[in-house]
């Protein structure tokens, strides 16, 4: 899997930046550390599932088994639909649509809102 790390200086924060991008072509996923955590957050929660005592801080030997995987001439995913019993159970699902009448509904009960209060603050302020 590719791995590309960016740093740079943030004016507005006062301090120096970085973001990790893993991979290079599928869904794009964006995770964001904890307020203590930095950039390697998210590779280092990786490592700690990692069973053993033994791990690969470049996740090589995990990294490498995926390429190998997904380098291969057949489905990877076919024995998954087994195991996760995908077509053995029924799909549940659920859908809405669109009303404009609630909409209407809810912007004008929001702007009441804002009226309100906007009004009590003046009062207020007199």
């Amino acid at each position: 899997m590719k791995r590309d790390y960016h740093r740079w200086y943030s004016e507005r924060l006062n301090r120096e930046m970085g973001v990790v991008v893993y991979g290079h072509w599928g869904p794009p996923t964006i995770v964001f550390p904890t307020s203590g955590g930095d950039e390697w957050e998210f590779q280092l929660g990786l490592l700690q599932k990692l069973g053993g005592f033994r791990r690969s801080v470049t996740m090589k030997p995990a990294l490498d088994f995926v390429e190998k995987t997904l380098a291969g001439d057949r489905n990877v995913w076919t024995q998954y639909i087994g195991k996760w019993k995908l077509a053995s159970t029924q799909p549940w699902v659920s859908a809405a649509r669109p009303n404009a009448d609630m909409t209407r509904v809810a912007q004008e009960e929001r702007n009441a809102r804002v009226a309100a209060e906007v009004a009590r603050l003046k009062q207020g302020m007199d």
